[in-house]
């Protein structure tokens, strides 16, 4: 039997895990990277330890338990935080997804058009709900996703602002800072919004 997309579960593309996979297993060790997996199940580890293609669709949820037992990790190894182990990845490891992937000539667009270009990037990242911009205006952008399972939130909580942080940065953005301004979950779907503020 076939699944449909409504009845598949909650998917994250491989152009956006692979490279993160790859840089937890470098830029904290092999050892890290292997504590990490042995507390998953044998099937989540098959998958985590396995190839990635760029072009196909993962299950979110293996992938999030996987990222949270490297935030362990990276806590109990290096003192790293949430924050510092999610901006480490977006720098370290977005800079080939944003890159290589998408291609985006960051550095010849507006800050405006780098925030435009962070909601085509969600939208392509997950298999359900879309990014939509709240507001978007010189040193401040508001963007919002909706219309998805509460099951995404795990991972837009640890990868959307910082997302959005580290492509302002790229920009050439300064003090950028940002936060999640609204999470709840409205009629069984997300609404997860988040505010970065920076200087142009």
């Amino acid at each position: 039997m076939t699944l449909t997309p409504a009845d598949s579960p909650p998917r994250i593309k491989g152009a956006v895990i692979k490279a993160p996979r790859d840089w937890m297993r470098t830029a904290y060790g092999v050892e890290a990277y292997q504590s990490a997996l042995s507390g998953l199940s044998e099937q989540d580890r098959a998958f985590v330890d396995g190839p990635i293609l760029a072009g196909s669709w993962y299950p979110i949820e293996p992938w999030d338990r996987f990222q949270a037992a490297m935030r362990a990790e990276a806590f109990a190894r290096r003192g790293h935080n949430d924050l510092q182990f999610a901006m480490r990845n977006m720098r370290e490891a977005g800079s080939v997804i944003i890159r290589g992937v998408y291609k985006f000539l960051l550095g010849l667009l507006s800050a405006e058009s780098a925030v435009d270009k962070c909601a085509i990037l969600y939208n392509r990242a997950y298999s359900e709900g879309h990014c939509e911009i709240v507001q978007n205006a010189k040193g401040l952008a508001v963007l919002r996703y909706r219309d998805a399972s509460p099951v995404f939130r795990t991972n837009l909580k640890h990868n959307f602002v910082t997302g959005i942080m580290f492509v302002l940065e790229l920009n050439g953005a300064k003090g950028v800072d940002g936060r999640i301004s609204r999470d709840e979950v409205v009629d069984g779907k997300i609404v997860f919004e988040v505010m970065v503020t920076y200087q142009a």
